[in-house]
């Protein structure tokens, strides 16, 4: 099994007084597992509804997904997956760029 999963060193998505980590950036080559595509084909009919694509993934196997809806089109969320898709989502940034730009290396306090 092939997984070329991609990482940062800036994980770190700040957000309401504490932050998501970003654990893995999925590939868009389909030839991988955990490839954009194949989530989406395992996910859409199951939780995304043609409506969001999940382009990362938090260590707890969460999802940051992008609305591909023309309401909301571009719009990054952090997607629960222990809830119905009305309940999952928590709009973090209007824009993927803006996503990435907010993104910043974990500091840890391990004291």
């Amino acid at each position: 099994m092939n997984y070329n999963i991609i990482g940062s060193e800036e994980n770190s998505f700040p957000f309401e007084g504490s932050s998501k980590e970003v654990d893995v950036f999925y590939p868009f080559d389909k030839d991988y597992e955990l490839s954009i595509q194949k989530i989406y084909d395992n996910l859409n009919d199951i939780i995304f509804e043609n409506k969001y694509v999940a382009f990362a993934g938090d260590p707890g196997g969460w999802k940051f997904v992008i609305s591909i809806q023309k309401f909301d089109y571009g719009k990054v969320y952090f997607c629960r997956m222990d809830e119905g898709l009305e309940n999952a989502l928590t709009l973090l940034v209007d824009d993927f760029e803006e996503f990435i730009d907010k993104l910043e290396i974990a500091d840890y306090d391990i004291s």
